[in-house]
C-alpha cells in the first residue's frame, strides 16, 4: 500500500497539471468535477493494472475500449467528427490520466528522469514569470509542488536511517505536511499585478530607446508595420507568426468602454485568394453616416431608452514607440478635423489617414458610441430596424448636429454633421454594397455547409451568428504554415480553410467569415487593429502582441457591426438596460436565435428542425450490452486456451507446482493459509481437523519432496489433482451459491 500511495503523491500532480495545461485551448464545461475524476479514474485504472495481482485486471481496459469503439461505430461515419470534437475535453482527461501515470511512473523509477523533469518544471516556473504571468495559479501551484517533492526523496534518499529505511514509506509519512504546504501556496493571497522588475526594466527599456534615438537620426521618422508592431499595412498571410510584447500606444479612458476594445486601423475590401488590398479609395465621411444611421436606428425603434442601446465614450489613444499614418479608433467613433494633434486627417474608404505620419508621443481623444451587443434589447435591434427614412433621418442627423461641441478649426472645417445628409446616406449605400459586397464565387461544398449551417435563421445577423459561432469551434494556431501555392483564388482558400486546414490565426477566421456572409449577400469587410484588453487601471497599455483582424459586416438599417469569429477571442459583454421586461411587461423582447455549434464535417449531415423525442434510444444501449458480453466471452475463452496450452507445455514438476498453488488458494477460500513460519506437517494437521484426509494427501506430496528429496512423477501430479477436484467439491459444499463466485477468483488468479 505505501508504494501505491507513493506512486499517487507524483502521479496525482502531474495528472492534474497536465488537464489543467490543455484548458486553455479546449471548451472547458462548467461541470468541471467530471472531468477531473475521469481524469483520476484513468490513472486509478492504470494503478490496478501495475499492481493488481490478477488476470481479470485486464478485462477492465478492454471493455472500456470495446465499449467506447461501440459507440462510435454506431454512428454514421460521417457523424465520428462532431462526436470526437464535442468529447474532446472528455479525451484529454484521459489523456491527462496516462500522461500522469507514465511520466510519474518514469519520475519514480529513475532518479535522472526525476532531477531532469525538475529541472524542466523550474525552468517553466521561470518562463512563466516572464512571459506569462496571467496563468492559472493551480498549474503554478502543481509546478512548484512537483520539484519540492525531488528535492525531499533525494533528502530521503541520503539521510542514513537506522530500522525502518523504506524511501517510499518516509516519502508517505511526511506527504501530509507537503500536501498541505501546497494546499496553503493555493489559497495564499496573491497581488493581482506581478512584481514588474522596474529597475531592470528601466535599464532596459533606457538603452533600447537611446538606440533607437541614435537610429532616428540618420533614418527619419518611417512607419513600422510587422517587425515591431504586429500591425500591418499589407493584408498577406505571413505564414507562422513570432509576435513581441512592444508598448505601442496607451489607451486611457473617461468612462467604461468594455473589457475589449477594438481600434480599428486599415480596412480592405478586395481579397485575391493570398492577399487583402483596399480599393476602396474614394475620400469621405462614412464613419459620421455609419454613426449617424446607428443613431437614427435607436431613435426610431425605442427613443426613451437611448443608454440602454448606445453609451457615449472618451478614448485617449497616446503612440508610444510607434510612427504610423493610421489613426487607431473604434467602431461607431466621432472624430473631428481638429482631433489628431491638430494636424487634420481625411478619410479614404474605410481609412482614417493623417495628414503627417504621426510619431512617438503623438496623442489624440477621440470619442464614440459603445454598442450594447450582447443584450437582448440590442440583438432586437439588429434582427427588426428597418431603414431609415429621410424624415427620421433628418431627426437625427440634427440631434446629432447640436450635440457636438466642436468648432471649425482654421480650414474652416468641422465635424462633417452638415454634410451628412439624407443623400449622402443613399449615396454612401451604394458604395457599401459596391465595395464591400463584389460578387463572391464560393464552391458547391462550402455553399451547400452554409445553406445548413444558417437553416432556419430568420434574419441575416441571426445568419452572421451562426458563421461565427461556428467558426469559433475551429483551432487557433499562430504556425499554420505558409498558403499552399494552389490557392490562388477565394474559392479555393475558403474550401482549404473550411475543409482541410481548419487551423490558422485571426486573419484566417475574419477572412473565412467575410467570404461567407458575402456569399449569402450581406456586406462584410476585413479590418486589421489591435484587440485591446482593457486592464484594471484608467489606462492601459497597447501591446505589439494585440494586433488582430476581425470582421465587420453591414446590417441595413443600424451600421457596422463588429463580430469575433477568432477562437477564444470572443467576449460576452453587456451592461444592465433601464426597464428590463421584468420590470416593464409591456417591453417584448424576442430572444435571438442561438446560432449552433458545426463542424464543416456534418455537412452531408441534414440539418433540418427535428422533433425531438422523449423516448430513449434503447437499441444503441442494447447494442453496447450485446457487444460487451461478446468482448466479455471472448477473453474468457481466448484466455482458458491460453491458460490450458502453457499448461500443456509444463513439465511434470511445473504442473505439480501450478496445481498445488491452485490447491493452496482454494484452502486460502476456506478459511486456511500458511501461517509465516508454520511447517506443511502442522499445516496438515491443522487443516485435517475439518476437511477430510482424502483431500489433502498433496501436503504429504509437497513434504516428502521438500524435505526428503522425492522426485516429482505422474502419481504426485495426479494426486495433486485429484485432491484438487474433492477439495472443489468440499468448496461447493461449504460456500453454496457462492461457490461460482470463488471458481471465478480461482481462474482468474495467476
Amino acid at each position: 500500500m505505501a508504494q501505491i500511495l507513493h506512486d499517487l503523491l507524483y502521479m496525482v500532480p502531474l495528472c492534474l497539471l497536465a488537464l489543467n495545461s490543455g484548458e486553455e485551448y479546449l471548451s472547458c464545461p462548467e461541470k468541471k468535477a467530471v472531468f477531473y475524476l475521469c481524469a483520476l479514474a484513468t490513472l486509478g485504472i492504470c494503478l490496478l493494472l501495475k499492481y493488481w495481482k490478477n488476470r481479470i485486471k485486464y478485462l477492465i481496459p478492454a471493455i472500456i475500449a470495446v465499449f467506447c469503439a461501440a459507440l462510435l461505430l454506431i454512428r454514421p461515419s460521417r457523424e465520428w467528427g462532431e462526436f470526437l470534437w464535442n468529447g474532446r475535453f472528455l479525451i484529454w482527461s484521459v489523456v491527462a490520466g496516462l500522461v500522469g501515470f507514465f511520466v510519474g511512473w518514469l519520475w519514480v523509477s529513475s532518479r535522472i528522469a526525476a532531477g531532469c523533469f525538475s529541472i524542466a518544471m523550474i525552468t517553466a516556473l521561470v518562463l512563466i514569470m516572464i512571459y506569462y504571468p496571467a496563468t492559472d495559479k493551480l498549474i503554478v501551484d502543481l509546478a512548484i509542488f512537483l520539484p519540492v517533492l525531488f528535492v525531499t526523496g533525494e533528502i530521503q534518499q541520503h539521510w542514513k536511517k537506522h530500522g525502518y529505511s523504506d524511501k517510499a514509506g518516509h516519502m508517505v509519512s511526511i506527504a501530509p505536511f507537503l500536501i498541505v504546504l501546497g494546499v496553503a501556496v493555493y489559497f495564499a493571497p496573491a497581488p493581482e499585478k506581478p512584481y514588474d522588475w522596474n529597475f531592470a526594466v528601466r535599464i532596459w527599456e533606457g538603452t533600447t530607446d537611446a538606440i533607437k534615438w541614435v537610429g532616428r537620426l540618420f533614418t527619419g521618422p518611417d512607419e513600422e508595420y510587422d517587425a515591431v508592431v504586429g500591425f500591418s499595412e499589407s493584408g498577406s498571410f505571413m505564414g507562422n507568426l513570432s509576435d513581441t510584447d512592444d508598448t505601442v500606444m496607451t489607451m486611457s479612458e473617461k468612462n467604461d468602454p468594455g473589457q475589449a476594445v477594438y481600434l480599428r486601423g486599415k480596412v480592405m475590401d478586395s481579397f485575391d485568394g493570398r492577399n487583402w488590398t483596399d480599393t476602396y479609395t474614394e475620400e469621405n465621411r462614412d464613419d459620421i453616416l455609419d454613426v449617424i444611421e446607428t443613431l437614427c436606428a435607436v431613435n426610431n425603434y425605442d427613443p426613451d431608452n437611448m443608454s440602454d442601446y448606445l453609451r457615449k465614450v472618451n478614448l485617449k489613444i497616446k503612440f508610444e514607440d510607434f510612427n504610423s499614418s493610421y489613426i487607431f479608433t473604434p467602431i461607431k467613433a466621432m472624430p473631428r478635423w481638429d482631433h489628431i494633434d491638430d494636424k487634420g486627417y481625411s478619410q479614404t474608404g474605410g481609412n482614417l489617414i493623417a495628414d503627417e505620419i504621426m510619431e512617438t508621443g503623438t496623442e489624440y481623444t477621440i470619442p464614440f458610441y459603445r454598442t450594447n451587443n450582447d443584450h437582448a434589447v440590442f440583438t432586437e435591434l439588429l434582427r427588426t430596424a428597418p431603414a431609415p427614412d429621410e424624415k427620421s433621418w433628418e431627426v437625427t442627423r440634427a440631434m446629432y448636429e447640436s450635440q457636438d461641441t466642436s468648432r471649425q478649426n482654421t480650414d474652416g472645417r468641422g465635424s462633417g454633421v452638415s454634410d451628412a445628409s439624407f443623400t449622402a446616406y443613399s449615396e454612401y449605400k451604394n458604395r457599401i454594397y459596391k465595395y464591400y459586397l463584389p460578387d463572391t464565387q464560393i464552391s458547391s461544398n462550402a455553399s451547400e455547409y452554409l445553406r445548413k449551417l444558417t437553416n432556419g435563421a430568420e434574419t441575416g445577423y441571426d445568419r452572421l451568428c451562426r458563421i461565427e459561432t461556428a467558426l469559433s469551434a475551429f483551432h487557433y494556431t499562430t504556425s499554420p504554415g505558409v498558403l499552399p501555392e494552389e490557392i490562388t483564388t477565394p474559392e479555393l482558400f475558403l474550401d482549404d480553410f473550411l475543409f482541410k486546414k481548419q487551423e490558422g490565426y485571426c486573419s484566417y477566421f475574419a477572412t473565412a467569415f467575410v467570404l461567407m456572409a458575402r456569399s449569402i449577400g450581406i456586406p462584410a469587410r476585413y479590418v486589421q487593429g489591435f484587440r485591446v484588453k482593457k486592464g484594471g487601471s484608467d489606462t492601459t497599455e497597447v501591446k505589439s502582441s494585440m494586433s488582430h483582424a476581425w470582421p465587420e459586416a453591414y446590417i441595413d438599417g443600424v451600421g457596422w457591426i463588429s463580430f469575433e469569429p477568432t477562437p477564444g477571442k470572443k467576449r460576452r459583454v453587456s451592461w444592465s438596460v433601464s426597464n428590463d421586461t421584468d420590470q416593464n411587461p409591456d417591453r417584448v423582447v424576442t430572444p435571438p436565435v442561438q446560432p449552433e455549434n458545426v463542424l464543416p464535417e456534418q455537412t452531408t449531415q441534414d440539418t433540418e428542425p427535428v422533433n425531438k423525442s422523449t423516448d430513449f434510444n434503447w437499441s444503441i444501449i442494447i447494442i453496447c450490452v450485446i457487444v460487451l458480453i461478446m468482448a466479455v466471452l471472448a477473453f474468457f475463452i481466448i484466455d482458458r486456451a491460453l491458460t490450458s496450452a502453457r499448461y500443456k507445455r509444463l513439465s511434470t514438476a511445473d504442473r505439480f507446482s501450478a496445481v498445488c498453488k491452485r490447491n493452496y488458494n482454494i484452502l486460502s477460500f476456506l478459511g486456511y493459509k500458511l501461517k509465516q513460519g508454520e511447517t506443511i506437517e502442522e499445516f496438515h494437521n491443522r487443516t485435517n481437523e475439518k476437511i477430510p484426509d482424502s483431500a489433502l494427501d498433496f501436503l504429504v506430496e509437497c513434504e516428502l519432496i521438500a524435505y526428503a528429496g522425492k522426485p516429482v512423477g505422474e502419481g504426485s501430479l495426479n494426486t495433486a489433482i485429484n485432491d484438487q477436484q474433492d477439495l472443489m467439491n468440499f468448496l461447493k459444499q461449504e460456500k453454496g451459491r457462492y461457490y461460482f463466485w470463488y471458481k471465478f477468483k480461482l481462474r482468474s488468479i495467476k
